[in-house]
This record gives structure tokens, sequence and C-alpha cells, in this order.
């Protein structure tokens, strides 16, 4: 059933209890990862340094890395992170 979700479904039950964490968040859980990808057509592979759930953080999760402000749509790839500007531009 989890293979049929959407990544962000997949983070948001991550969220919701310990023992959801620690499924989704365990190495063995990557082909469950890479299933509920599949539909987004044209995504690349995660790069090697990024987990699936880190992957699908950085491309589903719209908040800044920093301060957690909603709705941030810049990505900057060269360092897998999402920032608003106050925060792109302290860090």
């Amino acid at each position: 059933i989890f293979g049929f979700l959407h990544p962000k479904d997949l983070l948001n039950l991550s969220q919701a209890t310990r023992e959801f964490r620690a499924l989704f968040m365990s190495r063995n859980s990557a082909p469950l990862w890479r299933e509920a990808r599949k539909p987004a057509e044209g995504l690349p592979e995660p790069p090697s340094y990024l987990s699936e759930p880190a992957y699908a953080n950085l491309l589903f999760c719209a908040h800044c890395h920093n301060c957690s402000k909603p709705n941030i749509q810049a990505v900057y790839w060269l360092f897998s992170v999402r920032y608003c500007d106050p925060c792109r531009k302290a860090m």
C-alpha cells in the first residue's frame, strides 16, 4: 500500500510516529521510496550522497531547511538545500 503513495505522503507519515519514522527512514525502505517516485516522470535518480528520504524532502517539501519558512521554491542543488532569501544570505 505504501508504494502507491506520493513521496510527500511518505514524508508526512514518517513524521507521524516513531514507528513510522523507523520504518520509512531505514535503508531497507529505499525500494519503497523508489516505487513512490515512479509516477513523477522525468525525475532523475537521487545523487549518490543523498538517501531516498532526503531526496524526497528536497524535491517535495517547500520549506526553508534553516528556518522552516513555507513556500520556498529555490533549491540550491550544489548544497542540496532549500533556503529562503534571508537564510541564503546568512548561510
